[in-house]
């Protein structure tokens, strides 16, 4: 999935989820004091090839948050349709994107179909 500009570390450290093509002001919104609900996990510093964990804090770095999956679906369906147009603006790459790969797959189908009717 094409990473918008403002989410690069998330996808650095494969936390990029499509929740996070939104800005934080339209993420944070609640309707009924409902909304997507985003944790910071645990940090933990260890010494693998000793098997010692040395001391875990809780991550303070926006992009290790990560979306509680049972929140989406509220957020999908009361918070999302009151969103303002330009809230939608970063998703443009990634269906521009999909679009690039919609007809690249129509042009494969169409040059297989005609290769196979030459066959014929």
């Amino acid at each position: 999935m094409p990473v918008v500009d403002t989410r690069e570390k998330y996808a650095e450290n494969k936390n990029y989820q499509i929740e996070f093509c939104f800005l934080d002001k339209y993420l944070l919104k609640k309707i009924k004091n409902m909304g997507l609900i985003l944790e910071f996990p645990e940090v933990v510093q260890q010494i693998p090839k000793l098997g010692l964990r040395l001391q875990s804090v809780q991550s303070t770095e926006l992009y290790f948050r990560t979306v509680v999956s049972g929140s989406k679906k509220h957020f999908a369906e009361k918070v999302v349709p009151t969103l303002p147009d330009e809230a939608f603006s970063n998703f443009e790459i990634v269906f521009n994107e999909f679009d690039k790969v919609l007809k690249e797959i129509k042009k494969r189908r169409k040059q297989q179909s005609s290769e196979g009717s030459i066959k014929k």
